[in-house]
């Protein structure tokens, strides 16, 4: 299969004349089977702004056409700078608002500087950027747009919630979906703008009354375009996934279900992802114990499941929210470290010296089945001395321990040189409504410590 690098090679010869497509496969001798696999190339190497695409559809190199591709970057002021997509893509353009065109801020966007000149010009002219016009947009960032509905005796209209989305968005009467002025809604845009009109949309959703904490969250989690929901394919693979560890999947991993093995989460935690568990060995060296829920198990490459996660990243928490990275069958019950219940891990176990340091570690597969869930709170009375009729006396010793091991384990870092940001943390706390009622200092109390210099040594020893 030709690579992009062959493609670059060729357009950027002084030789090559603009192709279309068709004609650059023809040069390839790409097949029909391999067709449409050479257009999707092509097409990431345009939008990567390694090439353009010309008129007739034909691909030039960027730098021969005086063409940079880029994301345009608004101001509320009414202009722009479209950022290059190459690294060597020189400094940002300056647009007008009038040499936009249907663009919008976030879009990925063809431009042409106002002069072929600007290109040297702008290099000797420091402090200055160049500016340019809009001629094509590659990728639409903004098709759907939070905002509050308006009317006027002429026109029905959304004011966009982003002050970078400087223009508002006419919308019909018959696709307002019954929107009062003062709501918030959710509106697609359904025909660009242009230098004189305005663009226009319709109204998908209609999230509720301005100022409704509620409501302000669901027009933050559009605005950001927080993926929210998952899709059919996800929820129907999700359904195929086992809810409970099987006998013959236990066969195959080391048997840690005896152990004494505890957890240390917030006191609202719904998801427990990492366990812990120390002992001494019989030279008198500690052996502490990170057991992380194993995803992986669950979750192959390259399913509907793991695709979607990719592309999610993470768990986005919101005051009173959480949006979670997997569907929550997963996250909160069979990956998740409940107490009691037989979990799969990967189980990172490392051997640490009289003084501190790491000696030896090994990673192993394995089962758990978590013999108490603390908060931090719990465990941090626990290290002050007091008592808790519901903990055993074996998990005490041991979270007790652990208390000594971390602070060796933080005195050794620091003797190393590390760095310790104490930096305030602020926790919400909600009424039944979702207004703010409190704001509360979180403490970085021994037991959050005792968590992240386990968690800190795991991390060292698998690196």
């Amino acid at each position: 299969m030709i690579t992009p690098i062959d493609i670059l090679k060729f357009i950027r010869n002084k030789k090559y004349s603009p192709m279309t497509s068709a004609e650059l496969a023809d040069h390839f001798e790409i097949s029909d089977v391999e067709y449409r696999r050479f257009c999707d190339l092509l097409q990431d190497l345009e939008f990567s702004g390694e090439i353009v695409k010309i008129k007739q559809k034909q691909y030039a190199d960027p730098e021969k056409v005086h063409l940079t591709v880029g994301t345009l970057d608004c101001n509320p002021r009414g202009f722009g700078f479209v950022i290059p997509a190459r690294a060597d893509g020189g400094e940002d353009i300056y647009i007008r608002e009038t040499d936009m065109g249907s663009a919008m801020n976030g879009d990925l966007v063809v431009v042409r500087l106002s002069s072929p000149t600007q290109i040297r010009k702008k290099r000797r002219e420091k402090g200055r950027s160049a500016s340019g016009q809009v001629v094509n947009v590659l990728r639409r960032a903004n098709e759907l747009v939070v905002g509050t509905f308006e009317k006027t005796k002429r026109m029905l209209f959304v004011a966009p919630d982003d002050p970078r989305l400087f223009r508002d968005i006419y919308v019909a009467e018959d696709v307002s979906k019954g929107a009062q002025p003062g709501d918030k809604v959710v509106v697609r845009i359904i025909e660009w703008p242009s230098r004189h009109l305005n663009p226009a949309g319709e109204i998908t959703e209609v999230l509720g009354k301005e100022g409704d904490p509620k409501v302000d969250l669901r027009s933050i989690i559009y605005q950001f375009k927080l993926p929210h929901v998952f899709g059919q394919k996800v929820l129907k693979e999700t359904k195929q996934v086992p809810h409970a560890v099987s006998e013959k999947e236990i066969q195959n991993r080391l048997d840690l279900r005896n152990k004494l093995i505890i957890t240390i989460d917030p006191e609202d935690a719904k998801d427990f992802d990492d366990a812990i568990s120390l002992e001494k060995d019989k030279n008198g060296d500690w052996r502490l114990g990170v057991h992380v829920a194993d995803v992986s198990y669950y979750v192959k490459p390259d399913t509907v499941i793991d695709k979607d996660a990719r592309y999610r990243g993470t768990s986005v928490y919101l005051p009173g929210e959480v949006i979670p990275m997997l569907p929550e069958i997963l996250s909160n019950n069979i990956c998740s470290l409940r107490e009691g219940e037989d979990r799969l891990t990967k189980s990172v176990f490392m051997t640490i010296d009289r003084k501190g340091y790491l000696a030896k570690a090994e990673i192993r597969h394995s089962v758990i089945n978590v013999t108490k869930r603390l908060t931090y709170k719990q465990a941090t009375d626990i290290l002050n001395n007091e008592t808790d009729i519901n903990i055993s006396d074996e998990a005490v010793a041991m979270l007790r321990s652990t208390a000594q091991l971390a602070e060796l384990l933080f005195k050794n870092r620091l003797a190393r040189g590390a760095l310790e940001l104490d930096l305030p943390e602020v926790s919400l706390k909600l009424d039944e409504h979702g207004y703010v009622k409190d704001v509360e200092k979180v403490e970085r109390d021994i037991s959050h410590k005792l968590i992240e210099e386990c968690m800190l040594l795991a991390n060292e020893a698998v690196a």
